[in-house]
């Protein structure tokens, strides 16, 4: 049921992880055996449960991949992973070309910088009690991108950022999302030495 339930749904996002620096593999790729026998083995990932896995196509889907720079402060995020011969699309990515219906956002090369355009602690939130108990407010809800994730630091979720605090990698997708959406896109300047 839960397979069908997400999958029927053109407008939902998953979202999976890659660990490039370990092995450890939780749950299945949605790219199928083939794909699988082409993999590095030192390439470690966090997908789904098989049948899922099995049941999505490559709109269902982005990677939620980080890139902490050399300070630990997470100031770019990846925009795609090439995992075998299939490349994936960031989850942020994949979430504006559905809001844009089918749009390709333009996000200059593969590495572009993260928008701290606003204080992420002013994103509107709803707790998972909220949602269990039936007390959600729905207005707050309709005709809006829910991205649903931990902020749990016991979850070990948690990015530096340049704010001078850290946030949880959900509110970090968040806020790309929405800066994306409104067309606030950061890249890297060149420096041009005229002198």
């Amino acid at each position: 049921l839960l397979v069908k339930s997400l999958t029927d749904q053109s407008n939902v996002i998953l979202a999976m992880a890659f660990d490039f620096e370990s092995s450890q593999r939780v749950g299945s790729l949605p790219l199928g055996s083939e794909l699988d026998t082409q993999l590095n083995s030192e390439i470690g990932w966090i997908g789904f449960f098989a049948d899922l896995a099995g049941a999505l196509v490559p709109s269902n889907y982005g990677h939620v991949n980080i890139e902490p720079g050399p300070d630990g402060i997470v100031r770019h995020l990846t925009e795609r992973v090439s995992v075998g011969s299939q490349t994936i699309p960031s989850f942020p990515e994949q979430i504006v070309r559905l809001v844009q219906s089918g749009s390709e956002p333009i996000l200059g090369d593969n590495h572009h910088r993260v928008p701290y355009a606003f204080d992420p602690r002013t994103l509107a939130t709803v707790s998972a009690l909220e949602i269990l108990e039936g007390t959600a407010p729905i207005d707050l809800l309709k005709d809006r991108v829910l991205i649903i994730g931990s902020s749990a630091a016991g979850l070990a979720d948690r990015v530096a950022t340049p704010l001078g605090f850290a946030l949880p990698g959900v509110a970090l997708q968040a806020m790309t999302v929405e800066a994306w959406l409104q067309g606030d896109i950061w890249i890297d300047a060149f420096w041009i030495n005229d002198w």
